[in-house]
């Protein structure tokens, strides 16, 4: 894997969950597990109306050369990536196979924000290292 995709900072956090009184496991906050580079792969974005709120949506792909917790986890286990102030929740994670040997992990993730006008700011494009 060539190193040069890998152009973002990534923080990757894991849930620390307790469980409640009628034994549903509660988020009581995050923690940081590592931080990573990560390349963005791909990306598909949706706005829609829900519980008189509009909610847009991105379903992003990262790729990343080492990926710090387990490939497969339960609802026990939660993940996040904080890349460029932004939180994507982890959905999934798969082995990649590069050329000669070479490879990663594909970290499939979801983010949302409600739209609050149709005047609010844009967020802030990703910071990418080594532009200028």
């Amino acid at each position: 894997m060539r190193g040069g995709r890998l152009d973002l900072r990534a923080s990757v956090q894991r849930a620390v969950q307790t469980r409640s009184r009628k034994g549903e496991l509660v988020t009581a906050g995050w923690v940081d597990v590592a931080e990573i580079w990560a390349g963005e792969m791909s990306m598909a974005t949706a706005e829609r109306y829900a519980s008189q709120q509009d909610i847009a949506t991105a379903e992003c792909a990262f790729l990343v050369r080492a990926w710090p917790g387990p490939e497969l986890f339960g609802p026990e286990d939660r993940f996040r990536l904080v890349v460029g102030g932004q939180v994507y929740y982890v959905r999934g994670v798969a082995r990649v196979r590069g050329k000669r040997g070479a490879g990663g992990y594909a970290v499939t993730a979801s983010t949302r924000a409600e739209i609050t006008t149709p005047d609010s700011p844009m967020p802030a494009p990703l910071e990418r290292a080594g532009a200028s």
